[in-house]
């Protein structure tokens, strides 16, 4: 006679049906969940994201324009300038993968069509304290890896116009 094991609780078959079944309910929820890349690039988080990063560009450009200019804080200026190159490089990579597509930098649209007032010291620290406000209010309205990215990119413009300039 051949001795039987005694049984202990779930059979292979209903395992393996229970994982499948709860595996099949865990993928749908997942998808019912998904978005396409064109409906996240115009979610409000990645609108904010463009912006800093625009803003980023736009005040390595004014700041590498005044270092021309202002010869005295050259070299502070291309820090600045480095700097806020590596923040839009950052925003725009981090955008680019909420989207999950590719997407370029490009300046924010001016709401004026007047010239421009010249740049100063003063004008690019004012700007920089913009961008630095914007980035804090997009990093409250951000979580986790994009809330931690846009808190670092404004702590680093505010040290650039209150330390580095001020």
């Amino acid at each position: 006679m051949i001795a039987q094991r005694p049984h202990r609780g779930i059979d292979r078959r209903t395992a393996l049906t229970t994982v499948l079944v709860a595996g099949g309910a865990l993928a749908g929820g997942a998808l019912a969940g998904c978005t396409t890349p064109e409906d996240r690039a115009d979610d409000p988080q990645a609108v904010r994201l463009q912006a800093a990063a625009a803003q980023a560009q736009d005040d390595a450009d004014a700041a590498r324009g005044l270092a021309v200019l202002d010869g005295a804080v050259a070299p502070q200026l291309r820090l600045i300038a480095d700097q806020r190159i590596q923040h839009a490089a950052a925003l725009s990579d981090e955008l680019s993968r909420y989207v999950q597509r590719t997407t370029s930098v490009t300046a924010a649209p001016s709401s004026t069509s007047a010239t421009p007032a010249p740049l100063t010291r003063q004008s690019l620290v004012e700007q920089l304290a913009r961008s630095a406000k914007a980035a804090s209010d997009a990093a409250v309205a951000a979580d986790g890896y994009q809330a931690a990215l846009l808190g670092s990119v404004a702590a680093a413009t505010r040290v650039h116009a209150e330390v580095v300039l001020g």
